[in-house]
């Protein structure tokens, strides 16, 4: 009986990461305003989708679902928002990850 092989390959997967955060500015006196970017990079093979999460001192500040597309191959900075400044004074954590 004659028979052929089938080859199944893996599908391209992205692999986006969160690289660096920037804030504008980054002093700020309490009570004020505050820009948060974030650059984002995709290793992966394919063109991906993320969901964002910014959080101050540990407390979600700011989601954003389905960000993208995120192209492979790429990096590429995004704007998260303006946020206010807590109204204490002091040195706080600005972090952004893929969730």
């Amino acid at each position: 009986m004659p028979c052929a092989t089938l080859t199944v390959a893996e599908r391209p997967a992205p692999n986006v990461s969160v690289v660096s955060v920037r804030l504008n500015p980054a002093s700020v006196y309490a009570g004020d305003s505050f820009t948060v970017y974030a650059t984002l990079s995709n290793s992966g093979s394919a063109d991906g989708y993320v969901n964002l999460r910014v959080a101050l001192g540990g407390s979600q500040i700011g989601y954003y679902p389905n960000t993208g597309p995120i192209r492979a191959g790429q990096s590429v900075e995004l704007t998260l928002g303006t946020y206010t400044a807590p109204s204490t004074a002091g040195s706080y954590s600005i972090c952004v990850e893929v969730v």
